[in-house]
């Protein structure tokens, strides 16, 4: 498995070098074109920048495809409200820090038990000292 994660390590780098080398030639080429057209006329310098600003949208249109795969997991939702909406009694009172102190962790570790830490969950919420707030509500804030 190591040696695996290794070799992906230097393909990677390799694969990086190889990016950095050709960009590097490619503004290269590019400043020698703009020698040779800077001693023609004017009209094929117009000719050139039109050129250059095609490679510039076309570069940008390809901003996609250089994309991770990462990135195409993560779902595009700007600004989106929250898919759990409290109701409003539910809004209307505080928890203290020392509510938070006595609810139980859960990690997901090996050893952790899921049911009962909801069990524990549930016992710790149902003594938590707020009149006026149905238990359901309060479950609610206490897990947002």
């Amino acid at each position: 498995m190591s040696d695996t994660l290794a070799e992906i390590g230097q393909r990677l780098e390799r694969l990086k070098s190889n990016t950095f080398e050709n960009s590097v030639s490619a503004s290269a080429q590019t400043s020698s074109v703009e020698e040779d057209n800077s001693s023609s006329s004017p009209t094929s310098v117009d000719s050139f920048d039109n050129s250059n600003s095609d490679r510039e949208e076309e570069m940008a249109g390809n901003n996609d495809d250089n994309r991770a795969l990462e990135d195409y997991v993560q779902p595009v939702v700007p600004n989106s409200p929250s898919c759990i909406l409290l109701p409003t009694e539910a809004r209307n009172y505080d928890l203290k820090s020392s509510h938070f102190h006595m609810l139980p962790s859960f990690y997901g570790l090996p050893n952790e038990d899921p049911l009962a830490h909801i069990k524990e969950f549930y016992n710790v919420v149902s003594g938590l000292p707020l009149q006026g707030v149905t238990e359901a509500n309060l479950r609610m804030r206490v897990f947002l």
